[in-house]
């Protein structure tokens, strides 16, 4: 009898915030890696937003000077990353207020 083995690897990626004490919140860019149906991630990795654009910054500088080719391409790609971020906030904007209806209130009648 043949065996088949099955390995299924799924990746997640997310932005996550951490809360600082003084109430800022610092965005982070998440991976998550899980192996066949298991609940615990087998690798997670976070990095800074700002450290992952910096990381962006530096691909293409050279001792700290740029290329206009090349700052032209980092301001477009700031640019669009900021047309998304607008536009998700517009949408935000956007959504009807959630209002909880009160609960309910039993009354018991007292016995006299």
């Amino acid at each position: 009898m043949k065996s088949k083995f099955e390995l299924k690897i799924q990746s997640f990626q997310h932005i996550s915030f951490e809360i600082l004490k003084n109430g800022d919140s610092v965005p982070k860019l998440g991976n998550s890696i899980y192996i066949n149906d298991s609940e615990e991630p087998a690798y997670e990795k976070e990095m800074l937003l700002s450290k992952a654009l910096q990381h962006l910054i530096e691909t293409k500088t050279i001792d700290n000077a740029i290329r206009t080719d090349d700052r032209e391409d980092l301001l477009a790609y700031v640019d669009s990353i900021l047309a998304v971020v607008q536009a998700k906030r517009s949408e935000v904007m956007r959504l009807e207020e959630y209002v909880e209806a009160p609960k309910a209130t039993t009354r018991k009648k007292l016995k006299s």
